[in-house]
């Protein structure tokens, strides 16, 4: 078979257009190809003079359209930009609305697009609507120790948050100082009754950190005069709480004032460890809570100060484990004639998933597990049988995960993605409300919703999630939750590994059915897109990629993240998506930051074009507030991220010929479909670890998820094929580590039957996860065996099966393609991800060399056909942007190299002087900054133009 690499802009199977309409259409391409910008709206800097001039200058750059993301300092501090502009539009305020309202219909008015990100911030979900129950969710659980034999013994759950109230945490000291907290009620000033003291909960060392010895007073006054005592341990030792609340009561009709403003607590002697052979010395309270004497909680809205607090909790990691590894204060059984399961999840608490006990063991049993159900109240009873048990109350709490870089107004909690609730809430609070405003123009002007980055918090769990597994993987989760999150082995350590594989399996099935697939159908109801770059989060980019209508992907202007681009062409050609967005040109502060210009950025703008990209979202251009102001130029950047895209961007006006060249590549690569010779399927588990790598890499390539190879893949008259118009030659499998499904087995035996020829890596031993166990592994292995015979990889590397063949090739490495590695090697000498810019402009020498053996040559810009480089007549034949493919036989030996140049209308012939100034003019192009780059020099770059690019 021969290699093939796609190694330029364009290849197709087939051209939909005729040739002169293909012709026409290439030298003026339909507006819809235009690239599209990042327009970031920085926290209250937002006006309409703004919005008017900044869309009026992006018409003239010849943008199609906007996606608005709104930022600011909340997650990200540099991004607070004090001001002093005149009124100020808050985001998600009713002005702002209207200004959003005014982008779309000015959008309108100069026949381009506006897109709108799902919430605030680049990570993306979340916003102050957001309530606790509708958020990410984390799965939390409290312990309680008994033993047994105890005959009906009596448990209640408790509905106070476990350990919460005013919580305290000291500094570690070598000596015992005294230490104290105070607080004050302020306004809520109560006849205080009791006083909660709830222990810091740590799952080693029940009572880590409670002092020895302390006092608990109550007063009317910060100096504590006439104080009442509720407690005094300062001459004894107080017993070890263990993980019990302590309390204090009192008697307000005898404290001798009418309100109690005051509490302190003072510890006299610590809790104490040793470290090294040296002592330590601290004290820390989960949490102190008021009560008055009706029973209300009066220490929701309390202040306090303290003598010293680290509020480092990680070091009372550290001494936990140095007390039980040097023999500190330890574990008790807890009595089990009055036993109250904590609330876990502290006060983030917001749904019960099950009450269990398990005997206390190195191995659990799951037979041996017993659920039990509360009643109303939280209570059950239970007889303890005999030995050491553990009751754990599992829950689900508010993961604390928050959209960023929020502006001000604009922070909230990230929505729960596993549940169409949470999709439902994050929709209504921004998206919902600019479509009520503007429904005649959704479908239109408003184009559609764009989930940015994965960056925070990824759901664990649901309200619904219990139900789901057991109909997604056959068997209730419940007595194996001890596996998850913990070194606890349940069943044996492989059984636990299989349940955190269905775990994630069921995390993955959720998200895409949830929120990607019904965000997908909310926007298609309203002739909407939805788009997003769907990795980095509990699921695998190609399946999730392929749920939305527009798949995403990004590249910075240093050339990283081009992989991403592949996950995204990957999603749409075989789900059958034309188009493949991608965040294009991301900067910062030493390759963004007004530092590049469209020279710099051709390059890499071409390689991603041929990763599969035909839908630019330039990254990015910060709204300008006050307007088209030359006294402002070159403009307010988003601090140093993104190339700088502004109107004030001093090479914006030249830089139009750019934005036409990109066009027509859009234009081109969004015609026929992708003729791609390789799929490579892309596993649900583990998929980060199989992305395909080395020398089959000069074969162009797809991934291919799960889902489309069980439910849609077939094989005929030499391809595999999908519903998609996509089809493949070979089909490769990733490394299963030696787990797959019946299914998917299944599925490969019929394909490779009928004719299919399939290379492995490895072979598949047992099911993965635990659905239809033992059953399962036994299906698999003969299945296996049926499909692999004698092949082993070693001895024997082939099996003819049925029509088809089965080829056992070595693992490849993980390696760029060569003009990726190319760009990567040739960059300054510190070209790290965060440290030196990372330009090349070149193309690599051993393609030049070939294309100039070849009679072909590369062009920077663009040339009219009859001035155009290409020596060859087969190749000038070519003006109409069609690909010419060759084989040659020597440098870049055995690939098809594909081919396209740019074709402008033809213009007056031009001097060489003016020629070079067209192809890249000094003063035009000029980067907008204040100094000068030290890349190279700029008659430096007019002079590689030249000699590359001949201009006769």
């Amino acid at each position: 078979m021969k290699k093939s690499l796609v190694i330029a802009l364009l290849s197709f199977t087939a051209i939909c257009l005729p040739a002169q309409t293909l012709k026409d259409s290439f030298s003026n391409p339909p507006d819809e190809y235009r690239p599209h910008t990042f327009w970031v709206w920085m926290n209250d800097l937002v006006s309409k003079k703004g919005i008017k001039d900044d869309l009026d200058a992006f018409k003239k750059f010849g943008l199609r359209g906007t996606l608005v993301m709104l930022v600011g300092g909340h997650g990200d501090g540099n991004m607070t930009t004090p001001h002093g502009m005149a009124n100020p539009i808050k985001p998600v305020s009713p002005e702002f609305f209207d200004a959003w309202k005014y982008a779309a219909e000015v959008s309108a008015a100069n026949n381009m697009t506006i897109v709108s990100q799902l919430g605030p911030g680049w990570c993306h979900s979340g916003g102050p609507w957001i309530q606790p129950k509708d958020a990410v969710q984390h799965l939390a659980y409290t312990d309680r120790t008994v033993r047994g034999p105890v005959k009906r013994a009596m448990f209640r759950m408790s509905r106070e948050a476990a350990g919460k109230g005013i919580g305290f945490v000291s500094a570690i000291s070598s000596t015992d100082n005294v230490e104290s907290i105070t607080i004050d009620l302020g306004r809520y000033a109560a006849g205080v009754s009791r006083v909660d003291i709830h222990p810091y909960y740590h799952e080693m060392i029940e009572g880590f950190g409670f002092p020895l010895r302390f006092k608990l007073e109550i007063a009317d006054n910060p100096e504590f005069q006439n104080a009442v005592v509720l407690a005094d341990y300062t001459a004894r030792d107080f017993r070890n709480p263990k993980n019990k609340v302590v309390s204090f009561s009192g008697n307000p009709e005898k404290y001798g004032f009418e309100h109690v403003r005051y509490v302190r607590f003072t510890s006299v002697k610590n809790y104490h460890y040793t470290k090294d052979n040296k002592d330590r010395y601290f004290i820390a309270l989960g949490g102190i809570q008021l009560f008055s004497i009706e029973g209300t909680r009066v220490s929701m809205r309390t202040s306090s100060t303290a003598a010293s607090s680290t509020g480092d909790l990680s070091e009372l990691d550290k001494a936990a484990s140095a007390d039980k590894k040097e023999g500190g204060q330890k574990n008790n059984n807890v009595d089990a004639s009055d036993i109250i399961l904590e609330r876990p999840g502290y006060e983030h608490f917001t749904r019960d998933i099950a009450v269990v006990a398990f005997p206390k063991a190195s191995v659990i049993i799951p037979g041996k597990v017993i659920e039990f159900h509360p009643d109303a109240d939280g209570r059950f009873t239970w007889d303890v049988p005999e030995g050491d048990w553990i009751v754990r109350h599992y829950a689900i709490r508010n993961a604390l995960a928050y959209n960023r870089p929020a502006p001000e107004g604009g922070r909230g909690l990230e929505c729960d993605k596993l549940e169409t609730s949470g999709a439902d809430r994050i929709w209504e609070g921004m998206v919902g409300k600019f479509l009520s405003q503007s429904p005649h123009l959704a479908g239109k002007t408003i184009k559609g919703v764009e989930a940015d980055s994965w960056e925070v918090g990824n759901p664990e769990w649901s309200k619904s999630f219990r139900d789901e597994f057991k109909r997604r993987r056959g068997y209730d989760p419940v007595p194996w939750l001890m596996a998850y999150k913990t070194n606890q082995v349940v069943g044996d350590e492989e059984l636990s590994a299989r349940f955190r594989e269905d775990v994630y399996l069921t995390q993955t099935d959720m998200f895409a059915d949830n929120f990607f697939s019904y965000m997908r159908d909310k926007c298609e109801a309203r002739g909407m897109e939805f788009m997003t770059e769907p990795y980095t989060g509990p699921f695998d980019p190609v399946r999730c990629g392929g749920r939305t209508h527009i798949p995403m992907g990004e590249v910075w202007a240093s050339g990283e993240c081009l992989l991403t681009l592949r996950w995204a062409s990957s999603a749409a050609n075989t789900y059958g998506r034309k188009a493949v967005g991608g965040e294009t040109f991301t900067g910062r502060w030493n390759d963004g930051a007004w530092r590049t210009d469209p020279y710099a950025l051709k390059r890499i703008g071409d390689l991603s074009f041929c990763n599969g990209l035909n839908r630019i979202y330039l990254h990015a251009a910060a709204l300008q507030p006050w307007g088209d102001n030359k006294k402002a130029h070159p403009g307010m950047p988003m601090r140093c991220w993104g190339t700088m895209f502004l109107p004030g961007q001093t090479w914006i006006t030249p830089g139009r010929e750019w934005v036409d060249y990109i066009t027509r590549c859009q234009h081109m690569l969004s015609q026929g479909r992708a003729a791609k010779d390789i799929a490579f399927i892309m596993p649900t588990l583990d998929w980060k670890k199989t992305t395909p790598g080395g020398t089959h890499k000069l074969y162009d390539y797809d991934l291919l998820s799960e889902e489309l190879f069980i439910n849609e893949i077939s094989w005929s008259d030499g391809y595999f094929r999908l519903p998609s118009g996509a089809r493949y030659r070979i089909l490769i499998l990733p490394d299963t580590k030696g787990k797959s499904s019946v299914e998917f087995l299944t599925k490969l035996q019929s394909l490779i039957n009928s004719g299919g020829i399939v290379f492995c890596q490895d072979k598949p031993r047992r099911a993965e996860g635990m659905r239809g166990y033992p059953e399962s592994d036994l299906m698999v292995k003969q299945l296996a065996d049926e499909i692999w015979g004698d092949c082993d990889g070693k001895d024997v590397r082939a099996r003819d099966l049925g029509k088809g063949k089965l080829i056992w090739a070595k693992t490849w490495t993980q390696e760029e393609d060569l003009e990726t590695r190319w760009y990567i090697n040739a960059r300054p000498p510190k070209r790290a991800f965060w440290e030196e810019a990372a330009h090349t402009t070149r193309w690599s020498p051993a393609l030049l060399a070939a294309l100039g053996a070849w009679g072909w040559s590369l062009m920077l810009m663009s040339s009219p056909p009859a001035a155009s480089p290409m020596r060859s007549a087969d190749a000038r034949k070519q003006n109409a942007g069609c690909a010419k493919a060759m084989t040659p036989s020597h440098g870049y030996t055995g690939l098809r190299i594909t081919v396209i140049y740019t074709l402008l209308p033809t213009r007056p012939a031009m001097s060489s002087t003016q020629r070079s100034s067209f192809v890249f003019p000094a003063k035009k192009y000029r980067c907008g900054m204040r100094k000068r780059t030290n890349n190279t020099g700029w008659k430096g770059m007019i002079r590689e133009v030249r000699q590359r690019l001949p201009c006769r």
